[in-house]
């Protein structure tokens, strides 16, 4: 009876378990590596070896903005997509950097230097800003939408108001 059940949760694992066949990373060394191109590339080369299909770049809203930042991450951006990393977050943990999104999206050549996705890191459990926290979700998931991007949400002890607001606005 008990390797009949065992049996049973196994089959039930197996068929209930459905991958979701991304194999993502959270880039939080982004002045390790983004000043410099060879530094970049042996970063990307990393997510390859790893077999990345994702990537968030923490940091990205606060070191956009400058003419060399700018072309550093495009060109970043362009190796993790030649490295196979198709979905690239910008990860943001305020409003205030959508201008900089913008703009930086806007200048790029070409949509393989663009992020794909945004990714919410804001904290409202340890400032209590919980209403400063939806309305900026409420913000950056009309962005989102609007300009055909995922958008993500990271958020480490949430309350379950911050749950049910949640639900409304995330990709996953």
């Amino acid at each position: 009876a008990k390797s009949v059940a065992a049996l049973a949760t196994v089959i039930t694992l197996f068929v209930w378990y459905q991958p979701s066949g991304v194999k993502g990373f959270y880039d939080n060394d982004l002045s390790g590596h983004i000043a410099n191109a060879a530094v970049r590339q042996a970063q990307a080369d990393w997510y390859k070896q790893q077999g990345a299909n994702a990537v968030d770049i923490y940091g990205a809203d606060s070191y956009l903005g400058s003419f060399t930042n700018n072309a550093n991450m495009s060109d970043y951006i362009l190796r993790l997509r030649r490295a196979g990393v198709k979905s690239i977050g910008y990860v943001y943990s305020s409003t205030g950097s959508m201008a900089r999104l913008k703009a930086y999206q806007a200048a790029q050549v070409s949509d393989s230097m663009k992020f794909s996705r945004v990714v919410m890191e804001e904290e409202p459990y340890n400032t209590g800003l919980y209403p400063k926290f939806y309305s900026d979700l409420a913000a950056w998931d009309a962005y989102a939408d609007a300009n055909k991007m995922e958008h993500d949400i990271y958020i480490g002890w949430p309350s379950q108001a911050a749950i049910d607001t949640i639900v409304k606005h995330q990709c996953r």
